[in-house]
């Protein structure tokens, strides 16, 4: 053996007969606390703060084996890799908020699974809408910004319906040349009377009971006919305030043309807003008094 003058055991003479010094592997973890933690950079940032932290717990050799695995773990920038052996007092402190995690993510969980489960409540139509029949009972429309007044001239109570009669008024004096007669029943809203005459196929703006999406047809084709369709329930802001309205949207046909009108009406004040072609009946006011 040859003898240097650094010893038989000196590191120049190991390198030389035994090659590089190999690198200190992790020892066999004698604890059953025993964790593998895969942290990302966004979960946890190495800084001047934490790094000698770390190092020195792991020095010590209390949390895991040397400084070997510190100084590895340093080196990774996107996806850092702690294979470690905890010891008692690092196993709780990693159990603890890993509890703490997963409590946190379970009540998320539940909170977005309830939100998930609860129904939409359906949209709720009224299967009826009633008219106002007092006599004496007055509305107020702004057509395309002018003012066009109505006023119940008749009102006759039957044994099955109610028929009202609507004028016009015309400088403050109801004009019943051109009224409008509405014939109120369990089945619907039925208008007999067009253009002073009574008429065998009349137009029924309401047929009850309502529904989403029902129709129904009116008229005869040899002259004026169409069909309605009850859109649903929205709700309409106008002067004489915000309306939750039945939308009715009526198809009207002859022999060469064809239009489409909208119809709201409110429950217990009858028509609140009307669009026809270019025109746009708004509801102002309503009531015994003008």
């Amino acid at each position: 053996m040859r003898i240097g003058s650094f010893g038989a055991l000196s590191p120049i003479w190991r390198r030389r007969h035994t090659g590089p010094p190999v690198p200190e592997s992790p020892p066999t973890p004698t604890t059953e606390f025993s964790h593998k933690i895969i942290l990302t950079r966004s979960c946890l940032r190495i800084n001047s703060y934490a790094r000698p932290f770390f190092c020195k717990s792991w020095s010590q050799g209390s949390l895991g084996p040397s400084r070997y695995n510190c100084a590895n773990t340093y080196k990774k920038n996107k996806h850092m890799i702690l294979s470690t052996y905890l010891g008692q007092f690092g196993s709780r402190k990693a159990a603890f908020f890993l509890s703490c995690y997963s409590a946190l993510s379970c009540v998320i969980l539940y909170s977005i699974a309830q939100c998930l489960a609860t129904p939409i409540p359906p949209e709720v139509i009224p299967k009826q809408v009633a008219f106002p029949s007092a006599k004496g009972y007055k509305w107020t429309y702004n057509l395309n910004g002018s003012l066009h007044r109505k006023i119940i001239t008749r009102s006759i109570v039957g044994k099955k319906a109610v028929e009202i009669v609507i004028s016009p008024v015309l400088d403050e004096i109801p004009f019943e040349e051109e009224c409008e007669i509405l014939e109120i029943s369990s089945n619907g809203v039925c208008m007999p009377v067009a253009g002073g005459e009574k008429v065998d196929d009349p137009y029924w703006p309401l047929v009850f009971p309502l529904a989403k999406g029902k129709g129904w047809e009116w008229g005869h084709k040899s002259s004026v006919f169409g069909n309605n369709t009850c859109v649903g329930v929205e709700n309409i802001k106008t002067p004489a305030g915000t309306f939750k309205c039945i939308h009715i949207e009526s198809v009207v046909c002859s022999k060469n043309s064809r239009e489409v009108h909208q119809y709201w009406y409110a429950n217990n004040i009858g028509l609140v807003k009307c669009t026809y072609g270019k025109m746009t009946e708004v509801l102002v006011s309503h009531g015994m008094k003008w």
